[in-house]
């Protein structure tokens, strides 16, 4: 596939990815807007995407990434971040925030410091209601983003509205699930046409219209769930194969659970009142 260089920023690629894919990543949604120098939080690993276009970022604009010791990091490394290090932008899983927000109801000092940044971006999950609500009250500008492997970042929300919205080059098309027509309470696709900047390598696309069906509804429609720090757990092949090993003599059902937890677990069914 021929990519114009006027579209591309750089090709990465991943070894060993669930679904073997590499994501070409448009220029045009790191270089539009003013290019003013930030000190930018980690995410995670540079095998993260939400990491590499954190990078992406502070490229395009001067800045410089901080890395915590950890990930899952205490509340006085990131005072420390803050104060010493300088930090303008925290980028963030929504877990973790939302544990600095509830800190910060009782800690006057953190919460003068994440009222100080410029912004807050959390992804992955759905931020808690209640801390989201009690944020934006106490002036914390927070913005959140919500992208994934195969095309990267696709939506934001602005500073004047939660809404997410799709940036205009990514070209996203929200088309209706399965049959039917547009209704108020239809349930819609996230889908990324063949002629998007976003749009992943033709072997990732929808053989019958040639666009990329995400199987997105803004949380995902498929066997596989989101942990902690909002990476993807394919449950279904671990039931499937405790199924396959264990069903003709130890259980008769398997559901793996976890959403938001650090580890996923399973839930068996003995296959009789003997076991």
């Amino acid at each position: 596939m021929v990519i114009p260089a006027s579209r591309m920023l750089y090709v990465r690629f991943k070894v060993a990815s669930q679904n073997d894919s590499f994501g070409v990543i448009s220029q045009k949604k790191f270089f539009a807007a003013p290019r003013v120098p930030k000190l930018i939080r980690y995410k995670g690993s540079h095998a993260h995407l939400g990491n590499t276009i954190n990078l992406a970022q502070a490229l395009a604009n001067g800045g410089c990434l901080i890395p915590p010791k950890s990930i899952l990091y205490p509340t006085s490394e990131l005072q420390s971040i803050i104060t010493h290090g300088g930090l303008t932008d925290l980028n963030i899983f929504s877990v973790l925030l939302s544990v600095f927000i509830r800190e910060a109801r009782t800690n006057a000092v953190l919460l003068e410091q994440l009222q100080s940044l410029h912004h807050i971006y959390h992804a992955g999950q759905v931020l808690e209601p209640s801390d989201e609500a009690w944020a934006h009250q106490q002036g914390i500008k927070l913005l959140n983003t919500y992208g994934f492997t195969e095309i990267g970042l696709s939506v934001v929300a602005s500073e004047t509205s939660q809404y997410l919205t799709p940036f205009p080059e990514s070209g996203c098309e929200f088309l209706p699930l399965g049959e039917g027509s547009f209704s108020s309470d239809q349930l819609l696709e996230l889908v990324i046409p063949a002629d998007a900047d976003d749009c992943p390598h033709p072997p990732l696309r929808n053989k019958e219209d040639g666009k990329f069906h995400t199987g997105d509804l803004f949380q995902r429609v498929d066997d596989r769930i989101k942990m902690q720090m909002s990476l993807v757990c394919d449950a279904g092949s671990f039931e499937a194969e405790a199924m396959q090993v264990c069903q003709a003599d130890l259980i008769s059902a398997a559901s793996v659970i976890g959403y938001g937890r650090r580890s996923p677990a399973i839930i068996v069914e003995p296959k009789n009142d003997n076991i």
